[in-house]
């Protein structure tokens, strides 16, 4: 899975991929949605990315106690335009996960969200972050914009 904030091109990602290599796109809404629906645009172009990943767990980052403790801050990153145009605040030394996510959109909706995302992409959609048995129902009433769910376990093992 090629992640939202990747350090190179999603092109020079796949560019070496080897025969039967599959990629998904891992995205994040942004509050900004055409932000979201310009990354989506390039995405669809790539034909080894297969599927994208719809992350539902990303508006209250964790809590990174080792950024906190080495004193990682999120200086030297971009400021987003949430933090520019004052919508979001800019987080302080040890927030990292915070910067990352700052324009993250924090509400996603089953009625508003994946009708959004399925007229962006024709690519099936997996969902990942589903905290309950639940959502994971409510996921599957989806079909077929909602193609599958990812869980991980406490270990970081991942089912889907």
């Amino acid at each position: 899975m090629i992640s939202n904030n990747p350090s190179l091109t999603p092109e020079q990602i796949t560019a070496d991929v080897k025969p039967g290599q599959v990629f998904a796109w891992q995205l994040y809404a942004q509050v900004e949605r055409k932000e979201s629906e310009d990354i989506l645009s390039c995405v669809n172009k790539i034909p080894h990315i297969k599927f994208v990943v719809l992350m539902l767990d990303a508006p209250v980052p964790g809590k990174r106690e080792d950024d906190v403790r080495s004193k990682n801050s999120s200086s030297g990153l971009p400021v987003t335009s949430a933090v520019e145009s004052g919508s979001a605040s800019k987080p302080s030394e040890g927030d990292i996960g915070k910067s990352l996510f700052v324009s993250t959109s924090p509400n996603l909706t089953w009625k508003n969200t994946l009708p959004w995302l399925a007229k962006h992409t024709s690519l099936p959609i997996v969902l990942k972050g589903i905290q309950t048995h639940e959502d994971a129902y409510m996921a599957s009433l989806e079909t077929p914009q909602v193609e599958g769910i990812m869980l991980l376990n406490r270990k970081g093992t991942m089912s889907f």
